[in-house]
């Protein structure tokens, strides 16, 4: 595999661990609690909202990327490269 291939999985499974932090985040009410106690400005979860929405552009990206040079992402979060079957074509 290449090293760029590499690199860019590397980078998905970066951003996409930040994403299920900050989804648990958003999803478990934890941002919106920190507001009603004063714990979190509206700034901040207002930055977290749109963290959230940057990152989930970024992670369709790199899946779009990863998809060009030919990886396949399991839903178990696993990366196979795509592999042509020749024999097909030499019968």
């Amino acid at each position: 595999m290449k090293d760029f291939v590499k690199n860019l999985i590397e980078q998905h499974k970066f951003a996409t661990g930040q994403l299920k932090r900050i989804e648990e985040c958003i999803d478990s009410c934890n941002a919106l609690k920190g507001v009603a106690s004063g714990e979190v400005s509206l700034d901040e979860y207002a930055a977290i909202k749109y963290q959230n929405k940057v990152l989930r552009d970024y992670v369709s990206v790199l899946e779009l990327r990863l998809e060009y040079n030919d990886v396949i992402i399991t839903a178990d979060g696993n990366y196979f490269e795509k592999v042509e079957d020749k024999s097909e074509e030499d019968a």
